[in-house]
């Protein structure tokens, strides 16, 4: 009885572990109001993972969208290094570096990913304030 309960149990981690792979994470929306910068980080990436992407949708409140937003990387999850084109593995939709604009986004894709935690920095403009709305997925 003892071994089929570890053999359940050995199962269930496989099915539990199986069904996270493709699922969509909604993070918190935020807004950036006027000149502020505010950070919208993932959760831990642990685990066997080919890819992992993460897109954010830009929505204006006020008058005008605007700001720059740039998507960083870190594997402690307190220092972060900016990621550009340049680097392997990392492909960037539309660019690494993106003006925010009514109805715009901004996606990553990370194949074999090498950071515990990837962010959006954002960059906010003066008098503009614009809602962030982030996600994210692994496979």
């Amino acid at each position: 009885m003892k071994k089929f309960a570890t053999i359940l149990c050995i199962l269930l981690f496989a099915v539990v572990s199986y069904g996270q792979k493709g699922k969509v994470v909604a993070m918190t929306a935020d807004n950036v109001e006027g000149n502020e910068d505010i950070y919208l980080t993932s959760g831990a990436i642990t685990g066997d993972y080919k890819t992992f992407t993460m897109t954010a949708l830009f929505t204006k409140i006020s008058s005008a969208a605007g700001g720059t937003a740039y998507i960083q990387g870190s594997v402690d999850g307190t220092t972060f290094t900016s990621l550009t084109a340049t680097a392997s593995k990392i492909y960037f939709f539309p660019n690494d570096t993106v003006t925010i604009t009514d109805g715009g986004y901004m996606t990553i894709v990370v194949d074999d990913p090498c950071f515990k935690y990837y962010r959006f920095f954002i960059d906010g403009d003066v008098n503009d304030t614009v809602t962030i709305t982030p996600k994210y997925i692994l496979y």
